[in-house]
């Protein structure tokens, strides 16, 4: 790489009779012209250090593996091909995605040639199809979608209430109604704090028409208890009943998990079809109470202090 030693020598050759000046001139000409050299900037031997170790870390900047399929050929494949895809791309970047999720404190980001073109900080902001279907409009490929797992996570442990696979154990329940403008589906849910997203049974939901099939849909995937299970984040209207009868709802995005019974949500409960998690009710804000000795779920108005 040639420094501005070596290109004053070159110039000062080439015009031998110019001035200091017209050869600052020249070099800057060069500089902004984009030709390909380097042209470090007067500085204390630190600051050189400094600069040089720069560099250095710049070369190995990371970068994203994958290509971009066109959206004829992601049509094709399944739900669970494109999980797949979605895992085996995570694990070949997962440095790559842990830098990326990290600076920009995202919950989600769309990369597209090896390019973060969106990102959010919540769930909420997930891309909907409408959005996708103008990207891939634009981009004439399909978007590779990845979610940040601090933002699905579930802690391992058992709770209390429904019956699970253990003696005496129980798993505390809640009635939610899901909806869109096209079905809605009353179940009722796991209740778990330890679960940040709340995830439903996709298959359910396809049945009660709630969610539809998009030919271009981004599954993702993340583990639970060792597992991995594949998934995809829907916009749905969460409804809980309060016990003065009125009702509570929300707009949030749902996890929907694909061929549910074979995945590690049901090893505990294997009636399970729903988990809800925190953020239903840190959107809608209940006062809730949990009776041990009856194994019942009170959802009040919030209490006022």
């Amino acid at each position: 790489m040639m420094t501005r030693e070596t290109l004053n020598e070159n110039v000062k050759k080439k015009y031998a009779h110019a001035d200091e000046a017209t050869i600052d001139a020249v070099l800057k000409t060069l500089q902004e012209s984009n030709s390909d050299f380097y042209l470090p900037i007067p500085s204390s031997p630190a600051t050189a250090a400094v600069t040089q170790q720069s560099a250095v870390t710049s070369k190995r900047q990371l970068k994203f593996i994958g290509e971009n399929p066109s959206p004829a050929a992601h049509r094709k494949l399944s739900f669970e091909e494109r999980g797949t895809i979605n895992e085996h791309l995570k694990e070949q970047n997962l440095q790559w995605l842990e830098e990326k999720f990290a600076t920009l404190h995202a919950a989600w980001l769309m990369v597209m040639d090896s390019e973060v073109i969106a990102s959010g900080d919540n769930l909420r902001t997930y891309p909907r199809k409408e959005q996708i279907h103008e990207i891939i409009s634009h981009y004439e490929k399909q978007p590779f979608t990845f979610i940040n797992d601090l933002f699905v996570a579930i802690e391992e442990g058992l709770a209390n209430w429904h019956p699970t696979v253990y003696r005496n154990d129980f798993y505390p329940t809640v009635s939610i109604t899901l909806r869109t403008a096209s079905g809605s589906v009353e179940i009722v849910a796991d209740f778990d704090t330890g679960a940040v997203s709340s995830f439903v049974d996709y298959d359910l939901l396809l049945s009660h028409r709630v969610i539809d099939l998009y030919e271009n849909e981004n599954v993702v995937s993340s583990k639970h208890l060792g597992e991995t299970f594949k998934y995809v984040s829907k916009p749905i209207d969460v409804e809980i009943k309060l016990s003065n009868g009125d009702a509570l709802n929300h707009e949030l995005s749902i996890q929907c998990v694909g061929t549910w019974s074979d995945r590690p949500f049901v090893r505990i409960n294997p009636l399970r079809t729903a988990l809800a998690g925190r953020d239903i009710f840190l959107a809608l804000k209940p006062s809730i109470g949990l009776d041990f000795a009856n194994r019942f779920t009170k959802l009040s108005p919030p209490e006022t202090i």
